[in-house]
């Protein structure tokens, strides 16, 4: 079974986030886990989702910013 992928409208890679703020990844990377910036992770990779960037590229954001999640459990045969 094949996981569904995110709507590439809803998330910004943190790639993609250090490129429109012209800021190394690795520096973007530490600011994430020190929670200076909002997203969260799948796995190894680092998603933010499009509202929070929008915020942030405003200066709207905050660390108190937290996006909501949902979390689904893969069924297993019975």
């Amino acid at each position: 079974m094949t996981r569904p992928k995110p709507n590439r409208a809803d998330t910004i890679t943190l790639p993609e986030f250090a490129a429109a703020i012209d800021v190394c990844e690795k520096t973007l990377r530490e600011a994430f886990h020190r929670g200076e910036i909002p997203g969260y992770r799948i796995g190894s990779r680092i998603v933010i989702p499009r509202p929070a960037f929008d915020a942030f590229m405003r200066g709207d954001w905050s660390p108190e910013y937290r996006p909501h999640l949902i979390v689904v459990k893969e069924r297993t045969a019975a």
